[in-house]
């Protein structure tokens, strides 16, 4: 029974040992002042805006996804002389001790095949894969960009 009970307790510490450091960096980073815009009905898109704060050490976004598109993807928006353009971002570094804005005009998170239009006053789920903090799973409201309001 003693050995059994040795096994079950390094077992534990094995394990614990894995899951501390990772709640750690959870707590690392915040995600702040979420939003999706509404899309009207047959629009296969959307956008979402957030802001990520890092109080710990350097971080990457490495992916997002939902279950109500088929795939998230980060974009931002750069100049490319007189125009402006979307360019995909296979991630986005984080620095530490940082704050990271998703914005309209700017850094957003793309939704592709949106599975119906994005209603004000609803939310959406949102997973947000970050390289050294794992996933992190946030409610996102749905509100008209033209009025400010959820």
């Amino acid at each position: 029974m003693k050995h059994e009970t040795k096994r079950l307790m390094a077992g534990a510490a094995v394990l614990a040992s894995l899951i501390v450091p990772g709640l750690a960096a959870a707590r690392q980073l915040e995600i702040v002042d979420a939003w999706a815009r509404a899309t009207p009905t047959g629009v296969e898109t959307a956008a979402a805006y957030l802001k990520i704060e890092n109080i710990g050490d350097a971080d990457r976004l490495v992916a997002a996804r939902s279950p109500v598109s088929r795939e998230v993807q980060i974009h931002d928006t750069v100049r490319n002389g007189l125009f402006m353009r979307m360019v995909r971002l296979d991630a986005l570094e984080l620095p530490a001790a940082s704050v990271t804005e998703f914005a309209p005009g700017g850094r957003h998170l793309m939704f592709i095949g949106i599975a119906g239009p994005f209603i004000p006053g609803r939310a959406i789920e949102l997973t947000l894969v970050f390289e050294r903090s794992g996933e992190r799973t946030v409610v996102v409201p749905v509100r008209d960009a033209r009025s400010g309001q959820p």
